[in-house]
């Protein structure tokens, strides 16, 4: 993905979308505002973590991540004894609901009860909701924070 263009975007909302015009058949990028997503993730109270790693899903290669984290999981910690020496292991967080942008434009994205990977070429935010178009859905979809954030809602 490349920085935004001093063509501007689509509009103030838009943090992923494709420069150019797809149709003529000439090659586009896909451009990234990563401070506007910041931003929005600040104004939501959604954790934002930048984790350099492998994805096997996406690619065999090493990719910076950017990671907004609605909700997060306790894991249970252990307790253990080796040679009469007692040890405890602390429960660690971990992301429970979350979507996660590489930085070739795929996104994996992880609900309370399902897990996606997509070609995204278009996110933008709408109040508390990412919308997002993919090569795999034939519309927009939404992703409302309070859903993400909470299983009850």
């Amino acid at each position: 993905m490349k920085d935004p263009s001093f063509s501007g975007k689509p509009s103030p909302a838009h943090i992923l979308w494709r420069d150019g015009d797809v149709d003529s058949g000439r090659p586009t990028h896909k451009r990234f505002d990563e401070p506007t997503l910041r931003k929005w993730c600040s104004n939501y109270g959604v954790d934002v973590e930048t984790p350099e790693r492998v994805d096997h899903e996406r690619s065999d290669e090493v990719r910076q991540q950017l990671q907004c984290v609605f909700s997060w999981q306790e894991d249970a910690g252990e307790h253990f004894e080796i040679d009469g020496s007692e040890w405890d292991i602390e429960a660690q967080k971990t992301p429970r609901t979350f979507v996660e942008i590489d930085t070739k434009g795929l996104m994996r994205v992880k609900s309370w009860d399902s897990e996606y990977v997509l070609d995204v070429y278009e996110i933008r935010y709408d109040g508390a909701s990412l919308v997002l178009r993919a090569e795999e859905f034939d519309g927009p979809k939404r992703l409302e924070v309070t859903k993400l954030r909470s299983r009850e809602n």
